[in-house]
C-alpha cells in the first residue's frame, strides 16, 4: 500500500527533564503539538507540488503519522540546535517537488541554520534542482538547564 501526501506542516519544540533524555523528548514533542501520535520517520522527498499548511490540532491519540525529524538530545550546560532545511522548486524535466535536510550540533541556531542553507544548495546542484523555496526551522536551547534537555524540528505529512 502506497500513501502519498499532499500537504504537510513544520512544528518545533524543546524539553529539558531531570529524569531522562526521554522525558526531555517528549516534553519537546508535546510544545510541538505532536506528543500523543506515533511518529514514524521518514526520508526527506516532498511530494509532486507540495503546499505548506498551518499547523493541525485534529490528531487522534495513537495516530500514526509519517514525518522527518531532527533530534538533538543533550546534557546539562549543553546547547542543543536540531533544524530542517526544505527546497522547493522544479527538476529539469519541470516537475516540481521538494526535499527535506534534517541537521543536527551541539552549535548557535544561526550557524546550523546557515549549515542547513549550505547544505540544500549542494542537494540541488546534485539533481539539477532550481529552487524556487527555501525555508529554515531550527529549535534551540543555549544552555541546558536541567540533567537532560531535547530539541526537535518536525516536518509532518498530512492529506487535507
Amino acid at each position: 500500500m502506497q500513501i502519498l501526501y499532499n500537504s504537510f506542516f513544520i512544528s518545533s519544540g524543546t524539553g529539558e527533564s531531570d529524569i531522562s533524555n526521554i522525558n526531555a523528548f517528549d516534553e519537546a514533542l508535546n510544545y510541538a503539538g505532536i506528543s500523543e501520535c506515533n511518529l514514524v520517520k521518514v526520508s526527506s522527498i516532498l511530494p509532486e507540488k507540495p503546499k505548506e499548511i498551518k499547523y493541525l490540532p485534529n490528531f487522534k491519540i495513537g495516530e500514526i503519522v509519517h514525518c522527518v525529524l531532527a533530534r538533538l538530545d543533550g546534557n546539562r550546560g549543553d546547547c542543543l540546535s536540531a533544524g530542517l532545511g526544505i527546497a522547493i522548486g522544479t527538476r529539469s524535466d519541470g516537475k516540481e517537488y521538494g526535499f527535506v535536510m534534517e541537521a543536527e550540533g551541539h552549535c548557535k541556531a544561526e550557524d546550523l541554520e546557515s549549515d542547513l542553507r549550505r547544505r540544500l544548495d549542494d542537494m540541488a546542484i546534485r539533481r539539477n534542482f532550481n529552487i524556487k523555496e527555501k525555508k529554515v526551522k531550527v529549535a534551540n536551547i543555549n544552555n541546558v538547564n536541567s540533567e537532560y534537555g531535547s530539541a526537535v524540528v518536525v516536518l509532518v505529512y498530512r492529506n487535507i
